[in-house]
């Protein structure tokens, strides 16, 4: 790491950044940008599969699927760090602590730095590793998986030290800049990965692609960060033993979710292809597939709150947490059970377009969506935990959960010779029972909120309105049982009329509405409402 000349000079960027104690960013605007990026992932999630379906077969895809399990467990050696830097960061700036700021980070950055160097020796032995977990597969097949592995495993390292450097932005809730780098690196990897394919190159040129990518967002998260938090210095100085042990502790929480997701997920990819061979899991990946972007969208939706939640708690704001709480988890079943809906009713006509029908497991794909909804839903009262650093034991009992499931998924592969249904059931039920139950119990008993009282706040009204979107689709469905586009075009067109009207008159709040309707006639030059805020402004500025 360079060296600074002196680390005083931290103090010297106060006065380039904002009020201390006041949000950075705007949290409607983050979510929308996390929001667009993600987009541009499942629009990557749909394509690239089925390219490499139609140029390379169903077993390299079921490859290409079984190295993003393998290297999954690279991630765990982040230790939960980024999420610590994301807390602290917005911590120190609402206490203008530019000095702690620079120890928090520049401490996390060591600990990085030592895990993509163990990244890097983890993706070795996963690749010796190979021929035995996919011994089913041809010599070709495993040759391939082997070069994919190495690819993706020097990617996935370089990302652990890069992590800072998004924590940084995080915690100055500067979504929009990172998911601006995220979303053009994912556009660009997308275009050159079918571009690859086109010409003839196979998988592990693809996972290639994912290192070069990674190293070029890098270069630019660097100068981003610089521009964004001027206090910020790179040097070895500001690295002590009590903020490496602090930010382990802190992180180290967080890394139990990550350990018990990527034993509940990757872990049972590999028992799938274990068992079953990579065809199979080709299949089941495609309905987990559809349910990890549903999952992904929503935590998209909820980190945004871990800064906030960081804020309130350094200001001892118990009734903003409260509120917080509430009103994020609220909004995220109004998010929720609608694309729950889709998956679970439509989802089978969207795969059997998307992959063909060799690729359908209708049953598979509604038990996942089903026992994933309670979870989803609820994700912000993680984040929210998570922002107080009250996040260890829900993060430890999804441990306990995910060791359960991966158990009764081996013993139902391996002893009761069951398939991809039985795989669906243990996730789900691990899945409600932790993320979907006893996370918020615990959220509600900490802020000493009714449970019972935050359950009728927050589920009911959602419920309620998604009733008439699903039975629409439901029609759907059954008028075109054997067209999946005819049922997927009219039940999304036709549901997505009645939701937005349900939504626009008896969700959204009222001057948001009037918001809206300002903005609109405003970009068309229509006439402005009486009450149109804009004039008020005008009479204060011409007071002063």
């Amino acid at each position: 790491m360079p060296e600074a000349a002196d680390p005083s000079q931290a103090e010297a960027g106060m006065d380039l950044v904002p009020e201390p104690g006041k949000p950075r960013g705007s949290v409607l605007r983050n979510v929308l940008s996390s929001w667009g990026v993600h987009i541009l992932v499942i629009v990557a999630g749909f394509v690239i599969p089925r390219m490499i379906d139609r140029f390379e077969g169903q077993e390299l895809l079921g490859v290409w699927d079984f190295a993003w399990s393998l290297v999954g467990y690279v991630t765990l050696l982040s230790l939960g760090v980024v999420s610590a830097v994301n807390r602290y960061v917005a911590r120190f700036t609402a206490l203008a602590d530019w000095r702690g700021l620079n120890i928090a980070v520049n401490s996390s950055l060591a600990i990085l730095l030592v895990s993509f160097a163990l990244g890097i020796i983890g993706g070795m032995a996963l690749l010796l590793a190979v021929p035995a977990l996919i011994h089913q597969a041809d010599p070709g097949a495993i040759s391939v998986a082997q070069r994919t592995v190495l690819f993706l495993t020097l990617g996935a390292a370089l990302k652990l030290p890069v992590g800072v450097l998004e924590g940084v932005l995080t915690g100055n809730e500067r979504y929009d800049l990172l998911n601006a780098i995220r979303g053009c690196r994912e556009f660009l990897s997308m275009a050159v990965m079918v571009l690859m394919l086109y010409l003839g190159q196979g998988v592990a040129a693809l996972a290639s692609v994912f290192v070069l990518a990674e190293v070029l967002a890098a270069l630019v998260k660097v100068i981003i960060v610089k521009r964004v938090c001027p206090p910020l210095l790179f040097s070895s100085s500001f690295v002590q033993r009590d903020s490496v042990r602090e930010m382990l502790a802190f992180g180290g929480k967080t890394m139990l979710q990550g350990i018990a997701r990527t034993g509940l997920y990757q872990l049972n990819n590999i028992l799938v292809a274990y068992f079953l061979g990579p065809a199979v899991l080709a299949v089941y990946s495609r309905q987990r597939a559809l349910v990890m972007h549903a999952m992904t969208f929503m935590k998209k939706y909820s980190y945004v709150f871990v800064p906030v939640s960081g804020h309130l708690d350094a200001q001892k704001d118990v009734d903003g947490l409260r509120k917080l709480l509430i009103e994020s988890t609220r909004c995220g079943f109004y998010i929720t059970l609608p694309i729950i809906a889709v998956l679970s009713i439509l989802g089978d006509p969207l795969v059997w377009i998307w992959m063909g029908e060799d690729y359908r497991a209708p049953a598979v794909l509604a038990i996942l969506a089903l026992g994933h909804s309670l979870s989803l839903a609820q994700e912000s009262s993680y984040s929210v935990l998570m922002g107080m650093n009250r996040h260890g034991l829900p993060s430890l009992l999804e441990v306990v959960a995910a060791a359960s499931s991966a158990s009764l998924c081996g013993a139902a592969l391996g002893l009761f010779r069951g398939g991809m249904i039985s795989v669906a059931i243990c996730v789900s039920i691990s899945v409600t029972a932790i993320g979907g139950t006893l996370v918020p119990i615990y959220a509600c008993n900490l802020l000493r909120l009714s449970y019972l009282g935050y359950l009728r706040s927050v589920v009911l009204g959602p419920a309620l309105a998604v009733v008439p979107f699903a039975g629409v689709l439901f029609a759907a469905r059954v008028v075109w049982p054997d067209s999946p586009l005819w049922s997927l075009a009219v039940g999304l067109a036709s549901g997505g009329v009645v939701l937005a009207a349900e939504y626009w008159f008896w969700v959204i709040p009222g001057s948001m509405r009037e918001t809206v309707k300002m903005k609109v006639l405003g970009r068309f030059g229509g006439p402005r409402s009486r009450h149109s805020p804009v004039p008020e402004v005008r009479v204060r500025e011409d007071a002063r």
